[in-house]
């Protein structure tokens, strides 16, 4: 006779989505022409702060060019370095579509967030290649309280900085799963 051991104490893990920005009233703007990455920095208040990510949705357009270089959604701490990647897309193989704005989810890895570390969607430009737009919510009117927008302008993607005069209001589009 074998026994089996049912756990009676079983519990399960509380997901949730957290969209930022709003899918309808889109402003644009485009990683590459000395941006090579933005980023999204939730803080102590923000829905995803210090979770568990398991995907994120970005919702990106080729600017009418053709990108070829490859394109990542990673986590990055507050000194640039690489904590994990989420996901990342071939462009020469595997083309973003040409006008039309089209949502990309990144799951390959679920990601723990520590206080400090940044979503990333990076694309670094090289030599001759077309940039791409990333979908973005720019309204004072909902501001996202709890969270730092910031780019990097070099090449290695290790330095981080908040986004221009205005930043508060400007946020990437995108869509996470995020878990307790």
């Amino acid at each position: 006779m074998s026994e089996v051991l049912v756990n009676p104490y079983r519990f399960g893990v509380a997901c949730a989505e957290a969209t930022y920005g709003q899918t309808t009233t889109n402003a644009q703007r485009i990683i590459g022409y000395g941006r090579e990455g933005i980023a999204f920095e939730p803080t102590a208040g923000n829905s995803i702060f210090e979770k568990t990510i398991k995907s994120v949705t970005v919702k990106l357009d080729t600017d009418g060019g053709s990108p070829d270089q490859t394109l990542s959604v990673r986590v990055r701490n507050s000194s640039g370095a690489i904590i994990e990647t989420f996901g990342s897309r071939d462009l020469s193989s595997n083309p973003l579509y040409p006008v039309t704005p089209t949502e990309y989810t990144f799951n390959d890895n679920e990601i723990a967030l520590s206080s400090g570390d940044m979503i990333t969607l990076e694309y670094p430009v090289g030599s001759g290649s077309d940039p791409i737009q990333s979908r973005i919510y720019a309204n004072g009117e909902t501001y996202v309280s709890n969270a730092n927008t910031l780019a990097s302008t070099t090449g290695d993607l290790t330095s981080w900085s908040e986004w221009s005069s205005g930043v508060e209001f400007f946020w990437m589009w995108f869509s996470c799963v995020y878990c307790e």
